[in-house]
Order: C-alpha cells, then structure tokens, then sequence
C-alpha cells in the first residue's frame, strides 16, 4: 500500500483529493498520491549540436579500421560497462547527442531519441546514466541486459543554495527513473553499444509520446500535443499555485529548492493511469481508481563513472506531479486547490530528501495546510466567513467531518486507508498544524522535524523543544472554530 492517501468526499461538497507519496528510488520505490472524488573517448563536438538543435540521430555506421578489433572480443565474460558510463555521462553532462548516440543502435535508438527531444522540449542543462547492480555481470554472445537509471536535471528540478543547512545544499538533481537497456558489448566488457531500450517498473511521461511544455515563471506545464490547448489552458492555474507554494517557503524557509513546479495533465484516463504507474505490487488504479493529482517523489543517480561531483547521488531527487481526469472535471476552483496540494509535496520532498517518515497525518495534513491558506488567499487556514457566509471548501470540510468523526482525538495513519473516512481525515490532521501555529510552533519545522525523524506531530513538537502539543488544546481550538 502508498503511505499517504486521501478519502471521498462528504455529500454536497467539492471532491476532495487523496495525496499519496511515491518514492522512486534506485533500490526500491514509494509513491505519493492526490485523490479526487466522488533523467571514455569521445571527441566532443560543437555543443550548440550537442544541445538537440540538430536532427534526430539514428544508428551508427558499422565499425571499420581500428574499431573493428571488437570483433576479437571473447563472446562471454564479465561486463563492468565502465568505459560506456563514462562516455554516456560526458555526452550527457554536455548534451552532445551525436557523442551519445554513438554510443546507440537499432531499436535502442526511436525510444532514446523521443528521451533526448522530450528533454529539449522540456529544458534541461546534462543529465547522467548509471548501471545498477554488482561491479560485473556475466554477458554472453556479446550481449548483456542490464538496468540502468538515466535522468536529467531539468527546468523545474530541484537547485538548493549553497551555505543552507540542506544535505544537497550546491548540489544539482539529476532526476532519475530506471530503465532495461541490453547492450552489444565491446572492448572485453568495459564498454558497448546500447542495442535495446525500455522502460522498467515506471512510465514517465516523456518516454511515450512527443510533450507539449509550456514554461511560466513559476511552473513547467506540459502534457501531449494533442492535448495542447489544456495546457495551454491550465497554465495560468498552474503559475498561481506554484508561486504561493514557493513564496511561503522562501518567507518562512528562507529559500525554496524548487523555483519552477512540474506539472504533466491530461483528460485521459489511460496515460494519466500509465504515467508512473507500477505492477508491483499492484497498479495504482488498485489502489485509489479515482485519483485527481499525484506527486511521485523521483531518485538521484547512483555514483557512477564520468559522473561530476556537483551531482547528487542517491536518494531523493524532488517530485514530479501529474493530474488527470478527476482533478479536472470538478472545476478550476477544484483544480488550483488540487495543484497548491499536490506542489506543497514536490517542496517538502525537496527540502527532505533524506526523511525517513511516511505518516500521512504528518504529510498529507501538511499538504492540506498548506492548500488551506492558498484557498483564502494566504491570509490564513480555512478562515470563516471568507466568501460572505459560506467557509472555504476545506473549511466546510473541517465543519462537517469533526462533529461526526473525529471529536475528541487526532487522526491516525489508519483513518486515511478508508475511503469513508480518509477525506475527513485530511482536513482534520491539517487543523493540527494550525493549532500549532497558534500556540508559537513553527508549522514548516514541525512537519520537517517529523518527516525527518519519523515522528508524530506531538513527539516532533517535543523535539523542537516547543510547547506542547497537547490534544486537549486542539479538541477546544477546533470546536471554537469550526464544531
């Protein structure tokens, strides 16, 4: 099961999300998602080529002259690919696509050309490849399957200042996904030519079909082509809800690691289904069918030949958040509150990528705060009365769900696994943090703190060395302002 998650919503109010985090490290991967209702040899060329200005590249020329001692190479042995690292991750690190796609063949090349356009469309300063596994794997008839992590550091990935207090702190994300890559290997089994590529366990968005990217100052909005009026359409939603989120932390924070929030959309259920999605344990749709919004949480690159220091390795490399059909059709109202929700996670995903807790009380009350105040403009979590005499829609949320559910105690981790209950569930634990904020506790330190540690929210606040976070003080405050 995710660790975070989200509930329907309550009868004849706006859907509400369902949030989940979705880790995709090198090893193993977690996922975050929103609900709605009811990336040695080589002579480098010219980098304005390199850069993907100039045609797609297809495959090589068949080696001649000194190249062909290849062909004396043993049929077996062990490959440790380490000269095809080093010269893969010069020609990313670049973006010389000629040097790379020497390195290419056959039907390696239509998928790793869509990658390298799809990078372009996007915007992206290098990226780096990384082969998984033991130092060497065995290979016969000259040909070795193995998995590799490719990514690249995009617009919209994560930058931390240097002299921050952030383990990453003047180190790039290159952020990464895993894929199979079979290659036909030379040079006794320390380089190659990739002949076969696929994806393995996730689908990105731009390994399928060419993107359509529109580029605000706050957001990086893409979907496909056929689907480019959407974008268009959304864009602004999308710029309004990415600058709150990033103004809150570089006011309270004092920086934010990430200056342009990603966002892929679609109407169609399939490819929103298939963006990211994963068959083991089980499909998402398993999980929540009816998701509006996820934030799926991507990896650094391993430490790997060729690789500069400037880049960080292992871990997490910040999110990335897609939103399909449900997150539309409920109304643009529905869908900025669900782009301030899900762009709340792509920032704490970024300024923790080393955090260890998965509370959804924790993240998603988090997320739900912060979504809260964007409802009202900011000024503050689910006020009363902000549009005449009607609450916000959290707000009404709040009204309805704790007279019913949760008088007299906070939410657990087990009230977001039901449907019934998880929707309430998440705005009742966002009431936390503005109780907290009332009584002098840091909202963004105390849900750093438990994330970090793996804490609840009362043992975060102990940590801080705060006052307490007593839940007789929350059962009253939120009875004054919403029972």
């Amino acid at each position: 099961m995710p660790d975070e998650q989200t509930p329907p919503a309550p009868a004849a109010l706006p859907p509400p999300r369902r949030t989940r985090s979705n880790t995709v490290r090198i090893v193993a991967m977690l996922l975050v998602l929103v609900i709605g209702v009811p990336v040695i040899g080589f002579t480098l060329i010219d980098l304005a080529k390199g850069a993907g200005d100039g045609p797609t590249v297809g495959s090589p020329s068949p080696p001649t002259g000194p190249t062909a001692a290849a062909d004396q190479d043993p049929s077996s042995g062990s490959f440790t690919g380490s000269d095809l690292e080093e010269a893969l991750n010069i020609a990313l690190a670049s973006r010389n696509r000629a040097a790379f796609f020497s390195h290419v063949e056959g039907a390696a090349v239509e998928p790793l050309n869509l990658w390298w356009d799809n990078m372009d469309r996007i915007g992206w300063s290098e990226g780096a490849l990384s082969i998984l596994g033991p130092e060497s794997v065995g290979y016969a008839d000259h040909t070795v399957t193995v998995t590799v992590t490719l990514g690249a550091a995009m617009t919209f990935s994560p930058r931390v200042p240097a002299g921050t207090d952030h383990p990453d702190a003047g180190l790039t994300y290159v952020q990464s996904l895993r894929y199979s890559a079979t290659i036909r290997v030379t040079d006794g089994g320390t380089s190659g030519v990739i002949s076969e590529w696929g994806t393995y366990e996730q689908v990105a968005p731009w390994d399928v079909e060419p993107l359509y990217v529109v580029q605000t100052e706050h957001a990086v909005i893409a979907g496909y082509q056929d689907e480019s009026a959407l974008v268009d359409r959304v864009a602004t939603l999308a710029e309004s809800a990415a600058a709150y989120v990033i103004d809150a932390y570089e006011h309270e924070r004092g920086y934010a690691p990430v200056q342009r929030m990603p966002l892929f959309i679609t109407e169609d259920t399939a490819r929103f289904e298939r963006w990211f999605s994963s068959s083991d344990p089980a499909p998402i749709s398993d999980w929540w069918p009816d998701r509006s919004g996820t934030n799926f949480t991507l990896a650094s690159p391993a430490a790997t030949a060729g690789l500069g220091a400037h880049v960080a390795t292992g871990g997490d490399a910040g999110g990335v958040v897609t939103i399909g059909p449900s997150g539309i059709l409920h109304g643009d109202t529905f869908l900025h509150s669900t782009m301030a929700h899900e762009f709340a996670h792509t920032m704490a995903a970024a300024m923790l990528p080393d955090r260890t807790g998965r509370d959804p009380t924790v993240s998603e009350g988090w997320a739900t705060f912060l979504e809260g105040r964007f409802e009202s403009d900011g000024r503050e979590f689910a006020p009363h009365g902000v549009f005449g005499n009607w609450d916000t829609p959290i707000g009404s949320r709040i009204r309805q769900c704790y007279l019913t559910r949760f008088t007299g105690r906070f939410p657990v981790d087990t009230d977001f696994v039901d449907e019934e209950t998880s929707n309430c569930a998440y705005a009742i634990a966002a009431t936390v943090y503005s109780y907290a904020t009332t009584i002098g506790i840091n909202a963004y330190a105390l849900a750093e703190t438990a994330e970090r540690n793996d804490q609840t929210l009362p043992q975060a606040a102990r940590t801080l060395g705060g006052p307490e976070l007593d839940e007789a003080g929350w059962v009253a405050f939120v009875a004054e302002h919403w029972a």
